[in-house]
């Protein structure tokens, strides 16, 4: 809300962690928490044709963003600053 409250509709406010990871390696973690093993990493060539073109141009691109502003300027503290925090509680909560 508080975004919401300062924008002038043209402002980018990015949310992210503080933590950069492709999503094999979030996807990694999540199974090591899980005690599960890591599934194998399927090459674009293949997966893509099997994807919606929203999936394909989702995962085409590599996005780089960091959420210093929002940090800055709204004093935003997150509870859980990297995948990893996020992860370890919803892992935590599902017992």
């Amino acid at each position: 809300m508080k975004a919401a409250a300062r924008t002038t509709g043209t402002e980018i406010w990015n949310v992210a962690d503080d933590l950069p990871a492709s999503n094999a390696d979030v996807i990694a973690y999540a199974c090591e928490l899980l005690g599960r093993p890591v599934p194998p990493v399927v090459p674009w060539e293949a997966a893509a044709p099997a994807m919606s073109a929203m999936a394909r141009s989702f995962y085409s691109e590599s996005r780089r963003v960091k959420n210093d502003k929002l940090k800055r300027e709204l004093g935003v503290r997150l509870r859980y600053p990297t995948y990893r925090e996020g992860l370890k509680a919803i892992a935590a909560a599902e017992g």
